[in-house]
């Protein structure tokens, strides 16, 4: 990431000889900044130029600001009114203000600080977008580890209790303490499960063709006891190649037709729908089915995490975050569609394979 020094340090590219001496003294005298006769490693924050070192120096000048993006590198001209006239649209885009000569030192001074105040704000930008994202790969980090360490010890409380419960007879008020702390460890592993796969979700994905189609599949087969019990169908054909994360799509996937049958109405069984359309250099995925539907009052607010549409269903509502994060990390985008009559469209973006 490129930075910004406190005593801010300019590179005097200019062939004029009078011009160049002036410009010398005045930035060192009223600016109190460092000047440089050449780019070259040094960090600098300001390239002033005239045209015939700006026609020398081009490709190096271009090369240094793409390279210090996201920072903004600004380039002052100093030029004669004639030249001033001529410059391009092209020119434009590598040249950002201009001194016509003779030079005004109030003008310099003033164009300067203004160039150097932008590079300030995209510098103080750049660095908490920094932190936030190493803040965010540290909680990630945390949340993984935390939730891995909670594993065992969940196992040995859940164990535990279920053999006092077999060993403490049928007796009514104890037997409904017991199964309320079974329940409980159920909940907690559930949790811990949908953490683990959030943690999953935050980190880099890899760069891999994937069948859609095949891992839908696959999906059906892992959820297929809970497909039984609930008398559920899920219906797809001729999904598409994607560009993504095999592991990481998985997760969209299961938690879209786990929440289909988690959210279904009393008395109807569930029947998911999965297509997809192309889109640009794409494919638009709606997974819909036939449940309780989402309020459209909650249809932004159902991505958030701890989030759920119908509290009197258990969940961690962690699923749709989940979903969120993987989408938006391949490139997509994911929202909640509008359907006709009942239950909910889920919709998401992905990138084409190219394939």
């Amino acid at each position: 990431m490129s930075r910004v020094s406190a005593r801010p340090c300019i590179a005097l590219l200019v062939r004029h000889g009078g011009n160049r001496r002036r410009l010398h003294s005045w930035i060192e005298e009223t600016l109190y900044a460092d000047v440089v006769g050449e780019i070259g490693d040094v960090d600098v924050g300001l390239i002033v130029t005239d045209p015939a070192a700006f026609l020398e120096e081009r490709t190096t000048i271009e090369r240094r600001r793409r390279a210090s993006q996201p920072v903004f590198l600004p380039c002052l001209l100093v030029c004669g009114a004639r030249d001033a006239e001529r410059l391009t649209a092209d020119l434009w885009r590598t040249v950002d203000d201009l001194v016509v000569t003779p030079i005004r030192p109030d003008e310099l001074r003033l164009r300067i600080e203004r160039l150097l105040d932008q590079r300030a704000r995209t510098a103080a930008a750049e660095g908490e977008r920094a932190e936030l994202q190493r803040s965010n790969v540290d909680l990630e980090r945390f949340a993984f580890v935390a939730a891995h360490e909670l594993v065992a010890p969940l196992a040995a409380v859940s164990g535990a209790v279920q053999t006092v419960a077999r060993f403490i007879g049928p007796h009514e008020t104890a037997q409904g303490v017991l199964a309320a702390a079974i329940e409980g460890c159920r909940r907690m592993e559930a949790l811990i499960e949908d953490i683990l796969d959030l943690s999953r979700a935050g980190r880099s994905s890899r760069d891999e063709t994937v069948d859609t189609h095949a891992l839908v599949a696959d999906v059906c087969q892992e959820l297929q006891e809970r497909l039984a019990e609930t008398g559920s169908r899920v219906v797809y054909d001729g999904l598409p190649l994607v560009a993504g994360d095999a592991a990481q799509l998985r997760l969209v996937f299961r938690n879209v037709i786990a929440n289909a049958l988690k959210f279904r109405r009393p008395g109807v069984s569930p029947v998911v729908e999965i297509g997809a359309t192309a889109e640009g250099d794409g494919w638009q995925f709606c997974v819909s089915d036939n449940g309780i539907g989402i309020a459209a009052a909650d249809r932004e607010a159902v991505f958030d995490l701890f989030t759920r549409s119908d509290p009197t269903v258990p969940g961690s509502g962690i699923g749709l975050a989940i979903c969120r994060r993987v989408v938006e990390r391949l490139g997509g985008r994911i929202w909640i569609g509008e359907r006709d009559g009942p239950g909910t469209a889920l919709c998401f973006t992905l990138p084409g394979s190219g394939a």
